[in-house]
């Protein structure tokens, strides 16, 4: 993915969910950390100067999944598949405005339901 096609992404997500979380994670991109291999002597990995910069001028701290736990690549991919499964499926598009309104409608429509997810937290810290 080309860098400037990920930040108008972020910032298009940012924009939709009104806000900035504390913590973005990501998997090994080249936009985002040097490479998979490289991490500073603590471990951490050694980001791309141009994403760091962009991380701190929005005002969240990024974070990526570990090489080594299969379970976080699969969690950010998820979301992938969740759209693909629960969205793209099955719809037609005339073009892409069309895309862009259903998608839409699809956001508002799932962002207002509660999943498991957000039942869990609240029985756990409410």
């Amino acid at each position: 993915m080309r860098y400037e096609t990920l930040i108008r992404c972020i910032l298009r997500c940012l924009e939709s969910l009104g806000g900035v979380p504390w913590v973005l994670v990501f998997d090994n991109m080249s936009t985002i950390v040097h490479t998979l291999a490289e991490r500073d002597k603590d471990g951490n990995p050694v980001w791309n100067q141009k994403f760091r910069q962009f991380a701190s001028e929005i005002g969240f701290h990024p974070d990526v999944c570990d090489p080594g736990a299969a379970n976080q690549k699969g969690t950010v991919e998820n979301g992938v598949k969740f759209v693909k499964r629960n969205f793209l499926a099955g719809r037609a598009f005339r073009d892409d405005d069309d895309l862009s309104a259903q998608s839409w409608e699809w956001i508002l429509e799932r962002n207002s339901q509660k999943c498991q997810a957000h039942a869990i937290l609240q029985t756990t810290f409410c």
